[in-house]
């Protein structure tokens, strides 16, 4: 079902205070396949992609200001090249959503660990951060994310519905 614009709106800024609150207390960047999936499922690609860029923005400007992260060309690369590899997970979650939420969460989660992966081997900076713990640690928050962001998002539904069905002419009191 496709939200009305102003629930819309009100969905997006859900999404990106979600986005940030997740960024500052709990793992910095390491929701966003979730976050994406969610976003694209729900608002549409365009629109998903661009809440997917906002939540990444979020977790890169909390990452140099907040946590520290030190600013050397590597980290700033690292962070471009996480916010394209969630960007090609929405769009594989999204080109996938016919077949399933899980199959759609699946192929982001695959996609994005594999882009990151590809650009650690290519840089040569190793595969230690790509051990079953921390994988399944990832696995694990996102897929947290994303079934609580589409279950969220199915709130919104629900409350949008009723507040259309409460303000429709034909009903009285």
């Amino acid at each position: 079902m496709h939200l009305n614009r102003s629930t819309t709106i009100i969905w997006t800024v859900m999404l990106l205070a979600l986005g940030l609150a997740s960024n500052l207390f709990l793992m910095c960047g390491g929701n966003l396949v979730g976050f994406a999936l969610v976003a694209v499922r729900t608002l549409g690609l365009r629109c998903g992609s661009l809440v997917t860029v906002g939540i990444w923005l979020e977790s890169q400007l909390l990452g140099f200001t907040v946590f520290g992260y030190p600013h050397t060309t590597m980290t700033v690369a690292w962070g471009i090249v996480l916010g394209a590899a969630t960007l090609l997970a929405g769009v594989a979650g999204n080109a996938c959503a016919a077949r399933g939420s899980v199959v759609a969460f699946g192929a982001a989660f695959i996609v994005d660990e594999l882009a990151l992966a590809a650009y650690s081997v290519v840089t040569g900076d190793g595969m230690g951060a790509f051990t079953p713990t921390i994988v399944g640690q990832l696995l694990a928050s996102n897929a947290a994310v994303a079934i609580g962001g589409l279950v969220m998002y199915r709130l919104v539904v629900i409350a949008e519905t009723g507040v259309i069905s409460a303000r429709s002419p034909g009903r009285h009191l």
